[in-house]
């Protein structure tokens, strides 16, 4: 009859523990889907934003005479 009663306790005691666990676990993967989904929507805006600059006209000065510049010289 002792051998039964430790054999309950235990068996009790393991599904509390797995009980825990699993609690613990659920709550740690409702936080990172939490995470993945304000990331996704970061980078959303992030791509709309590069999207939005590569599309805009570039305005680079130049040299008021026209004259382009041929880089340096080398020397021999």
């Amino acid at each position: 009859m002792l051998w039964v009663l430790v054999w309950v306790l235990l068996v009790l005691g393991a599904a509390l523990l797995f009980f825990v666990l699993g609690r613990r676990l659920w709550r740690q993967a409702k936080a990172l889907t939490g995470e993945l989904g304000t990331a996704t929507e970061r980078l959303s805006e992030l791509t709309d934003r590069l999207e939005a600059l590569e599309s805009a006209p570039v305005d680079r000065p130049g040299r008021p005479d026209g004259v382009r510049s041929q880089g340096p010289r080398r020397r021999p």
